[in-house]
């Protein structure tokens, strides 16, 4: 993580929303932060289809390669921007599935699963980057408890002129947020550089 990113990030207390990062007001518990000087949102976001067949596709085609030989395809969010600078977008998805039991907590049984993925096509070859891929429940079918992620900001946090993904994972008395970052030089790698979490 640069030492921009820590310094806008962490420990601040930060509301964000997709496509717009707001930082908090200062206060005895969040003090004043810097500046921000440069643009949040350097390159545009957009909102895809959730119903998209094209996408539907590419996430069944990756659940039966990853453990799910018959996966119930559920996208939850597809937001399609040019990450790195490039010039080439990426797609970054989010897809699950699994049964609920009561306001907060996620039950799930086999064949469930939370997925957060960076797709790309590279030199006319489909380029996949898995951020987060959880599957769910047992074999004999028991319910487990299971976890879901959202995509809640997209944006140059740190001012490096790439956009980093901030996701929120909510969870059985449990949540966490995490800030995934790659660089203009190693668009290949993604990692977790800041996070938050919270639960019992």
């Amino acid at each position: 993580m640069s030492r921009r990113l820590r310094r806008v990030f962490a420990p601040a207390v930060v509301t964000v929303s997709v496509g717009v990062v707001f930082l908090a007001e200062p206060s005895a518990a969040c003090p004043p932060r810097p500046t921000v000087t440069w643009p949040l949102m350097p390159r545009p976001v957009k909102r895809l289809d959730l119903k998209s067949n094209a996408y539907r596709s590419i996430v069944s085609e990756f659940l039966r390669r990853n453990g799910i030989p018959k996966p119930i395809v559920r996208i939850t969010g597809l937001f399609q921007a040019d990450l790195d600078g490039d010039g080439r977008d990426e797609v970054v998805v989010t897809a699950s599935n699994f049964q609920t039991s009561g306001d907060f907590q996620i039950a799930t049984t086999v064949g469930d699963y939370d997925l957060v993925m960076v797709r790309s096509v590279r030199n006319g070859k489909p380029v996949e980057r898995v951020l987060y891929y959880e599957r769910f429940g047992s074999s004999a079918g028991v319910a487990s408890d299971g976890s879901q992620h959202w995509v809640l900001a997209i944006g140059d946090l740190d001012g490096d002129g790439t956009m980093e993904v901030v996701t929120e994972l909510t969870a059985w008395e449990a949540g966490r947020t995490d800030v995934y970052a790659t660089t203009a030089t190693a668009s290949s790698r993604w990692r977790s550089v800041a996070n938050e979490s919270c639960g019992v």
